[in-house]
C-alpha cells in the first residue's frame, strides 16, 4: 500500500505523553495496594508508596507510554512516512521529557510538548501478573495543560482531518477537547475518542456526553462498555445491544453514521454502523509468543488510524488493527522491530 500521498499532520492526537514502569508483581503486591486485575485508575497521595516500592524493589522497565503516544507510534511506524501523525501534550521539565520526545520522533511523529517548569512528566505503573495488566497512573504535568499552548497549537488542528483523543482529556482539558469537536463537525473532519477507563465512564459521564454528539468513532474495551451503559442508565447487557446503543446516541453531522468498536480480549470484535451491528473473529496469538499485554489495545487503534486516514473500509481498518495488536502482543509495550510489515 502506498502511503507516501498522505499529508503531513493529517492526524492528531492530542492527550497525556507518560513514562511507563512496567513490572511483573504477585497478586500480593495488587492486594497490598487494594488493586484488580485488568483496572485502570488514577493515583492519589495514596499511591506515593507504590511507585518508590516498584522502583526500589521490582526493577522496572522504563518504556515511554501514555494512549495517545502509543497508538501514534503504531500509526506512523505502519505507514513510515514522517509527520503524518502529530501528537500535542505536556511535559515536564526532567530527563523524562526528553526519553518521550525522542522516542516519539524516532517513528516520525510530529511532537508538539508544552515543556513546563519545575513538573514532572506524567508516569504510570504497569503492573503485570501473568497475562493480566494494572495501571495506576500519576497524572503529572497533564493537569497543566495551558490556554496559551492551545492557541499556540490550533493550527495544527485546523491542518489536521482526523482528531484522536482519549477519555482521560475529559476530566483536565476538557475545553480544549470540545473546541476540537466542535472545529471537526463544523469542517467535516473525523473526531474519534476512546472511552479509556471505566472510572473515566463513571465520573465524567457529564462531560463525555457533551463532546459525544461530535464523535464519529468511538473506541472502548468491554469493561468499559459496560461502565458506559451503566452510567447512561442503559437497559442492554448483551454486547451487541450495548455497541448498538452508543452507535445510535445523539449525533450533530446526521450525513454519517457513528461507529461504535468494542474490544473483547480474545473474543470476537463487536461494532456498529448506525442500526447494524456485526462481529469481527480475532485471530489468537499462541500463548507461549506473548511477551506483554499491555498496549495491545492502543496497537489495535494505531492499526485502524493508518488504515482509516487512508480512506480503507472499516473491516480493513478492524483487520490491520488486530494485527497491530497481535505483534504488540509479542513485544514489550509498543515498541516493535522492523522485521514485521503489515500486508492488507
Amino acid at each position: 500500500m502506498n502511503y507516501n500521498a498522505l499529508q503531513e499532520n493529517t492526524l492528531l492526537g492530542i492527550g497525556h505523553p507518560l513514562l511507563d514502569l512496567l513490572a511483573n508483581v504477585d497478586e500480593d503486591f495488587l492486594r497490598k495496594y487494594n488493586l484488580k486485575k485488568n483496572k485502570t485508575i488514577a493515583a492519589t497521595e495514596s499511591h506515593d508508596p507504590l511507585f518508590r516500592d516498584l522502583i526500589e524493589n521490582y526493577n522496572p522497565i522504563c518504556l515511554v507510554g501514555g494512549c495517545i503516544h502509543n497508538a501514534l507510534y503504531v500509526t506512523q511506524w505502519i505507514i513510515e512516512k514522517p509527520k503524518v501523525a502529530t501528537f500535542i501534550g505536556c511535559v515536564g521539565d526532567d530527563e523524562y521529557a526528553e526519553i518521550v520526545e525522542k522516542e516519539a520522533q524516532k517513528v516520525g511523529i510530529d511532537v508538539r510538548f508544552e515543556k513546563l517548569e519545575s513538573k514532572s512528566t506524567s508516569s504510570c505503573a504497569v503492573l503485570i501478573t501473568g497475562t493480566h495488566r494494572t495501571l495506576v497512573t500519576r497524572i503529572g504535568t497533564s493537569n497543566y495543560y495551558s490556554e496559551e499552548h492551545v492557541k499556540k497549537s490550533w493550527p495544527c488542528v485546523e491542518r489536521a482531518q482526523f482528531f484522536y483523543i482519549m477519555g482521560f482529556s475529559l476530566p483536565m482539558n476538557f475545553d480544549f477537547t470540545l473546541q476540537v469537536a466542535i472545529h471537526s463537525e463544523e469542517n467535516k473532519k473525523k473526531f474519534i475518542m476512546n472511552l479509556s477507563a471505566e472510572y473515566i465512564c463513571k465520573r465524567y459521564t457529564k462531560e463525555f456526553m457533551e463532546v459525544f454528539p461530535y464523535i464519529d468513532i468511538i473506541f472502548g474495551n468491554e469493561f468499559e462498555a459496560i461502565a458506559f451503559a451503566a452510567a447512561l442508565n442503559l437497559k442492554s447487557k448483551d454486547f451487541k445491544a450495548i455497541c448498538l446503543d452508543i452507535s445510535n446516541l445523539p449525533k450533530r453531522n446526521k450525513e454519517t453514521k457513528r461507529i461504535c468498536i468494542i474490544t473483547r480480549t480474545e473474543k470476537p470484535i463487536v461494532y456498529a454502523i448506525g442500526n447494524e451491528v456485526k462481529e469481527f473473529p480475532v485471530v489468537l496469538v499462541c500463548q507461549e509468543k506473548i511477551i506483554d499485554t499491555n498496549g495491545a489495545g492502543d496497537a489495535f487503534v494505531g492499526g485502524f488510524l493508518s488504515q482509516l486516514i487512508t480512506g480503507r473500509s472499516i473491516e480493513e481498518c478492524i483487520k490491520c488493527g488486530l494485527w497491530a495488536a497481535s505483534v504488540s502482543l509479542q513485544h514489550i509495550g509498543c515498541n516493535f522491530d522492523d522485521k514485521w510489515k503489515y500486508v492488507k
